[in-house]
C-alpha cells in the first residue's frame, strides 16, 4: 500500500501552482454528457465493466479532457481506448499539470485522486506515456517513485498535484482514483454559417471522437439533419463551398448496434444511406457523409488511402445579424443580391 505523502510537501507544492479555467458541458439527467454507454470486458477474472465518463469535455488549448468514474488504472486506460481511441492523459508541463489537478479532478470542488497515463509496467523503472509521447516533464512527490515492481502506475493522490507510483487497484485499497482522458480537438476552419435559427461551423479534419469533443465545447453537437432541405443547404453552403470531401454526421449506433440515434437526442427520421449501407456491423458505428451528401457507416478513425473527414457542428443559436440575408455569416454582395431579389418581388 502506498505511503501517505508528506502533508507539508503537498501544501507547498500546491501553493506553487496556478489554477487554470476549464469548461465542462453537462447534458444528461445526472448533469453529465456521456459520449458512450459503459462496455463490458471479458477477462480472466470474469466480466468487468469499464468506467463511464462523469464529466467533460474540459478544454485547454487544442486539447480536451474527460473524467472517468473511479476504477483501476488498467480499466481506466482501456476505457480511454474503447470510448475515445485515446489514452489516459500525458502531461507535458507544469501548466497542464495544474489544469488537470484544479480544473478536471477538482472541477466541482471535490479533491479527487487521479490516474495519469504514465507507467513502467513493461520495463521496471522506465516510465513511459501510454500515448507514446516522450517523457519531457515529471512531477513526482519527494521520494517517488518508490514502489518497485508492485507499483507500476502513476497518479495524483491525497489532493496533491505531484505524482506517486501506485498499485493498479490502489483505489480499492485506499480511496477511489478517477481516470483522466486526453484527446486533441480540431480547430474551426470556417463559420459561423446560419440556417433556420441554427449556427454551423466547419471543423478541421479529425477522428470522430475529437470532432465530437470540439462540437460540445462549442456548445452544440455534430450536425443533425432534420430533412432533405437542411441536408441540401449544408452540402451546398458548407461542404461544397469549402471544397470538403467527407464529413462526420452527428448520428451513430455506438450505444445499440443497428439503432442509429442523433447525438443531441433529436427524433429526426431523416436518413440518406448510400446503396447497401450501413454494412459495417459492430465494427463501424459512426456515419460519414460523402461530398454528395450520401451516408455510410465507418470506424471512428476512418481514413483509407489518406482520406480525411471534417466535422460539421450545429448549435441552436440564431444569426445575430439581420442584415446577413443569405445566412452565410458574412456581409457582402450576395446579401445585396438577396435584398434586390426580395425588393423586386414587390408587395401585394
Amino acid at each position: 500500500m502506498k505511503n501517505t505523502p508528506n502533508k507539508d510537501g503537498i501544501i507547498a507544492g500546491a501553493a506553487m501552482l496556478i489554477a487554470s479555467c476549464g469548461l465542462a458541458i453537462a447534458q444528461d439527467d445526472q448533469g453529465i454528457d456521456r459520449p458512450q454507454q459503459s462496455e463490458t470486458v471479458v477477462s480472466g477474472a470474469g466480466v468487468v465493466v469499464l468506467p463511464e465518463v462523469i464529466a467533460g469535455p474540459f478544454q485547454r488549448g487544442n486539447k480536451a479532457y474527460y473524467l472517468l468514474e473511479p476504477s483501476t488504472w488498467e480499466l481506466s486506460e482501456q476505457a480511454a481506448v474503447e470510448y475515445f481511441g485515446a489514452h489516459l492523459v500525458a502531461i507535458s508541463d507544469l501548466d497542464e499539470n495544474s489544469f488537470i489537478r484544479n480544473s478536471v479532478l477538482n472541477f466541482d470542488g471535490s479533491n479527487r485522486n487521479g490516474w495519469i497515463g504514465l507507467t513502467d509496467r513493461d520495463s521496471e523503472g522506465t516510465f513511459v506515456w501510454t500515448n507514446n509521447e516522450p517523457v519531457v516533464f515529471a512531477f513526482w512527490l519527494p521520494g517517488e517513485p518508490n514502489g518497485g515492481a508492485n507499483e507500476n502506475y502513476a497518479g495524483m493522490v491525497q489532493g496533491a498535484p505531484r505524482w506517486a507510483d501506485l498499485q493498479n487497484n490502489w483505489g480499492d485499497i485506499v480511496s477511489p482514483v478517477y481516470g483522466v482522458v486526453e484527446l486533441s480537438i480540431p480547430s474551426v476552419l470556417a463559420g459561423p454559417f446560419y440556417y433556420d435559427g441554427h449556427t454551423y461551423y466547419l471543423l478541421d479534419h479529425s477522428n470522430r471522437h475529437e470532432a465530437d469533443a470540439a462540437a460540445r465545447l462549442l456548445g452544440g453537437h455534430l450536425v443533425t439533419l432534420d430533412n432533405e432541405e437542411e441536408a441540401g443547404w449544408v452540402n451546398t453552403n458548407i461542404v461544397r463551398a469549402n471544397n470538403i470531401g467527407h464529413t462526420w454526421a452527428g448520428i451513430s449506433d455506438e450505444h445499440f448496434e443497428g439503432i442509429y440515434a442523433w447525438d443531441n437526442d433529436s427524433l429526426s427520421s431523416y436518413r440518406n444511406w448510400n446503396t447497401d449501407e450501413p454494412n459495417g456491423g459492430a465494427l463501424e458505428n459512426y456515419v460519414v457523409m460523402n461530398g454528395a451528401g450520401g451516408w455510410f457507416d465507418a470506424q471512428y478513425n476512418w481514413s483509407p488511402g489518406g482520406l480525411v473527414v471534417n466535422g460539421i457542428v450545429e448549435v441552436a443559436t440564431p444569426n445575430p445579424c439581420t442584415a446577413d440575408l443569405n445566412n452565410d455569416g458574412q456581409l457582402n454582395f450576395f446579401d445585396v443580391s438577396e435584398f434586390l431579389g426580395i425588393f423586386g418581388d414587390g408587395c401585394p
